[in-house]
């Protein structure tokens, strides 16, 4: 079997390392990781990681591999909830920051993947796929609050405008069937005029863009967005069409500091929003 590129590297990092660590944890270690890549022994793998996980010390640097490694045999192997715990237990010891709050949060896009439409949520309760990526926590955060002067709750998006990446909200998908013609909601921008995109990507990695790209909200404006999906062009080759049924994520993007010029913080109320 081929080994997977990313066990690959794995390796090449434990090899590095190795040098400096004892060789009971780090050639476990390796051992695992030929286990998996070598022969596709998955199970035996993650016993492996889980007495790696039990034995050495918390903030032992193996112990976050192996807590990462735990949780994406686990994955493979269709147990998500052990792989949850995993990464949480990386999370909160801080031997496993990013790359496992990248799966973890992988892994819930995954369970609230949309895969069939019509959908419609009025965010009256949390039950909806409309996530906001941790790796923008620093832009903005989701709420449900209701708008002043209405008795209806909405989704509440606090965004930060700055020199980083856009700000973005993501719906994901999986293997949809039927797949979506049409993404509708309704956005009120609070404090400030907003640009906003919506994007797509599809299951190769492609992504594609609506109409001229931007839309502009005025301050205080509530506006209904429509975007017809089929109609979307890919990036990099624009005669090519979204086909929806490959459809892996759509995102909101707002893109007011690099299409408007503007910072800042913004208030904006996502609400009644819809996939048919």
């Amino acid at each position: 079997m081929r080994p997977h590129l990313g066990l690959c590297l794995g390796l090449l990092f434990v090899c590095a390392q190795a040098q400096a660590e004892p060789r009971s944890a780090w050639g476990d270690f390796q051992d695992a990781l030929l286990l998996e890549s070598l022969d596709g022994e998955y199970d035996q793998a993650r016993s492996i990681y889980r007495r790696l996980n039990r034995n050495l010390p918390t903030n032992h640097p193996v112990r976050g591999e192996a807590l990462y490694a735990l949780a994406r045999t686990s994955v493979l192997l269709g147990e998500l909830e052990p792989a949850r715990q995993a990464l949480s237990e990386g999370i909160r010891t801080g031997v496993c920051t990013d790359h496992c709050r990248d799966l973890l949060e992988q892994i819930e896009l995954r369970s609230y993947a949309v895969q069939s439409v019509p959908v419609r949520w009025d965010f009256n309760t949390s039950d909806h796929s409309v996530f906001h990526p941790w790796r923008h926590d620093v832009s903005g955060s989701l709420t449900l609050e209701t708008p002043l002067g209405d008795d209806d709750p909405a989704l509440l998006w606090s965004t930060t405008r700055g020199p980083w990446e856009a700000d973005r909200l993501v719906i994901p998908f999986e293997n949809p069937n039927p797949g979506p013609e049409t993404l509708q909601f309704q956005v009120l921008s609070v404090d400030a005029g907003t640009w906003l995109r919506v994007e797509a990507q599809d299951r190769e990695g492609h992504r594609y863009t609506w109409g001229a790209g931007t839309m502009m909200i005025a301050e205080k404006e509530e506006l209904t967005v429509t975007v017809v999906l089929p109609r979307m062009v890919r990036t990099d080759q624009r005669d090519i069409n979204l086909d929806p049924s490959t459809l892996a994520q759509l995102e909101i993007i707002d893109s007011s500091a690099a299409d408007g010029n503007r910072t800042g913080s913004n208030r904006l109320y996502l609400d009644a929003l819809e996939l048919f």
